[in-house]
């Protein structure tokens, strides 16, 4: 969200009702504040929907995530040339605006919202904690899998990243890179018994 923008959390429900137009999660479209809750001079200011190309790894995300594969984008949406950074730009100089983008590219002219499964909650930050647990409705996962048989088996560079992946030093850089969390330590266990 804008940071001037009083909204602190929004379902997924809400998501699908601004960011799509089929209605697949139920309920009314939202194309004004008013629609989400808010009152007063918010109610009836537009809703500016900013994104990322409907063709970007993050827009099939939010399409599958949110609005359940529906290919039928609100009309207004408002795609930046790039994902990320671009997207945030736009909504920092947009006060009725909401954008979909990575939480390591947010500034300070921009807040997250806390997400929720359902209307009635919880609602979740997308913070360390909830991440990890699976309780922000909005993670998504990278995984691994290498075509290898008891015939053709994995090829030993290939071993080697995965295992250089799920070592501590491997975990530590993903830490560090700050875009992606590591594994806990029950996955990273069971991962690492896993790899051939």
């Amino acid at each position: 969200m804008h940071k001037d923008n009083p909204l602190r959390q929004l379902s997924l429900r809400q998501l699908d009702a601004i960011y799509g137009a089929e209605h697949r999660r139920g309920g009314p479209l939202a194309r004004n504040w008013g629609a989400l809750g808010l009152r007063g001079t918010w109610a009836e200011r537009p809703i500016h929907v900013h994104g990322p190309p409907v063709s970007s790894i993050e827009a099939l995300y939010l399409r599958r995530a949110v609005l359940h594969d529906s290919r039928k984008w609100n009309p207004g949406y408002r795609q930046a040339e790039a994902e990320g950074a671009p997207v945030i730009a736009r909504l920092e100089q947009d006060p009725d605006g909401i954008a979909f983008a990575p939480l390591r590219d947010a500034t300070a002219g921009v807040r997250a919202l806390a997400l929720g499964n359902g209307d009635e909650g919880p609602f979740h930050s997308a913070d360390d904690a909830s991440v990890r647990s699976g309780a922000y409705p909005l993670v998504r996962s990278i995984t691994v899998i290498p075509a290898h048989t008891h015939e053709r088996p994995m090829p030993h560079a290939v071993r080697a990243f995965i295992a250089y992946l799920l070592s501590d030093e491997g975990q530590a850089v993903i830490a560090a890179e700050g875009g992606y969390l590591p594994l806990g330590p029950v996955a990273l266990h069971a991962q690492r018994e896993r790899l051939p």
